[in-house]
């Protein structure tokens, strides 16, 4: 029997709103249209594992019936990490991916969290709604001119009552989210990641936002921060050598390309001569 070719499959791990696309902003549509075009392509190709990594909630949900949130321009996936991390979906995306529902109530079991909830709640901390579609994410609103305040005051209230069992992180200028510790993107990427025997070495991550830390300070992964990116996570990265940083003019899905490109670039140029010969298809051409 005639031996299959080696295939050599690149892995994506992308942030949607503000990553991949923005629904507050059309006039990206373009970089968005493209990067999804080029995506697909790839994945058609069988060349290519895509990850929406996001902190929205799946299935697609948008609580002012705002159809541009509810229609993002984004390729098709081979799997979807939502909920800031703590949900997994793999094909056909019917329901969470059981084995990762177990390691996280492995780690805090929903009555927890419900009854976190509550205490949350008698201390005056409002929700947003995405609170109540999931069982282990918690998303809260809070004072942007007080931001770096309600962190400390709700992260202290979860480390002297819960022993660590929690991690707080924003979500963008106005909310954040309390998840479970060790159930975060990059938690979850990792264990997508073993599952399907795939190797951290050939994954490429992006995102814009505070929660996309954790997969971004992952020194093993390509790590792309777009130009529209927060403030803040502009700041924790600073110190990170091995991170693209678009410019400002390379917003979303214009700084996703441009970031593959720049590894791209990276990778051939430390090509052995041997691999030359392959005739390998270039990430991005």
């Amino acid at each position: 029997m005639k031996e299959k070719p080696e295939q050599v499959l690149d892995v994506l791990s992308l942030d949607i709103d503000g990553t991949q696309y923005s629904f507050a902003h059309p006039e990206w549509d373009q970089s968005s249209t493209e990067l999804a075009a080029y995506l697909t392509e790839r994945r058609a190709e069988n060349a290519l594992f895509l990850i929406h990594n996001t902190g929205r909630p799946y299935p697609w949900t948008a609580h002012d019936d705002n159809q541009r949130y509810l229609n993002p321009i984004i390729a098709e996936g081979d799997a979807i990490i939502s909920h800031a991390g703590t949900v997994i979906w793999l094909p056909p995306f019917d329901k969470p991916w059981q084995e990762w529902h177990d390691h996280v109530c492995g780690l805090v079991d929903p009555e927890t969290v419900d009854k976190l909830k509550e205490e949350l709640k008698d201390q005056g901390i409002v929700f947003h709604p995405e609170t109540e579609e999931n069982e282990f994410k918690i998303c809260c609103f809070v004072d942007p001119k007080a931001q770096n305040e309600s962190v400390v005051t709700i992260q202290n209230y979860l480390d002297q009552h819960y022993q660590g069992k929690f991690e707080v992180f924003y979500w963008n200028s106005e909310t954040l989210d309390i998840t479970p510790k060790g159930a975060n993107k990059d938690d979850a990427l990792k264990f997508l990641l073993e599952r399907k025997k795939l190797s951290s070495k050939d994954v490429l991550v992006a995102g814009d936002s505070l929660n996309d830390l954790p997969v971004l300070k992952n020194e093993s992964y390509k790590r792309v921060l777009v130009g529209n990116a927060m403030p803040g996570i502009k700041d924790a990265l600073s110190s990170q050598s091995g991170v693209f940083v678009a410019s400002i003019n390379q917003p979303a899905a214009k700084g996703v390309l441009a970031g593959i490109k720049h590894f791209q670039d990276l990778s051939q140029a430390s090509l052995e001569p041997e691999r030359h010969s392959r005739h390998q298809r270039p990430i991005i051409g």
